[in-house]
């Protein structure tokens, strides 16, 4: 097959070194992310059925 363009098929970092630097966070970063997620899930599990059942006493409220 042939190139429609003569571009340098190079990397756009040269160096695996350069490659392996960019991606690594750190165990810190991935805790931190790791609980700002779990916080994040909790708070929403719980806000949302506060929200339905605010809506079904409203619903379902009996008329005395």
């Amino acid at each position: 097959m042939e190139r429609t363009a003569n571009i340098d098929l190079t990397a756009w970092r040269s160096t695996p070194a350069a490659l392996a630097a960019s991606r690594h966070l750190g165990p810190q970063a991935f805790m931190g992310v790791l609980i700002a997620c779990a916080g994040l899930s909790a708070l929403l599990a719980s806000w949302l059925p506060l929200q339905v059942s605010i809506v079904t006493v409203f619903l379902f409220r009996r008329s005395a």
